[in-house]
């Protein structure tokens, strides 16, 4: 009968230890897919910004032709205006 019951208790151990590294074990693998996840939305987070600083960098040059256009358009104005001034004291 003592043999039995220490049998039986090593098993019912030898069952529970099989069963916290079972758990262990589902553990980890959620640990892992937890991980793999952050890890994608880092890499899609990196394209989006990617994406937003290649837009921005489009709109900064856009502004600086814009900027330079203007102050082509205001060299113009003012020789107009010089123009017409010297036509004026003829």
């Amino acid at each position: 009968m003592l043999v039995g019951c220490c049998a039986e208790l090593a098993l019912d151990s030898s069952q529970r230890e099989v069963q916290q590294l079972r758990l262990l074990q589902e553990k980890t693998e959620i640990a892992l897919q937890a991980e793999q996840l952050r890890s994608e939305q880092v890499a899609a987070d990196q394209a989006r910004l990617q994406q937003q600083n290649g837009d921005l960098e489009s709109d900064v040059q856009q502004l600086r032709l814009l900027q330079e256009k203007t102050e082509i358009a205001l060299q113009a104005e003012q020789l107009r205006s010089e123009q017409v001034t010297a036509d004026q004291a003829r």
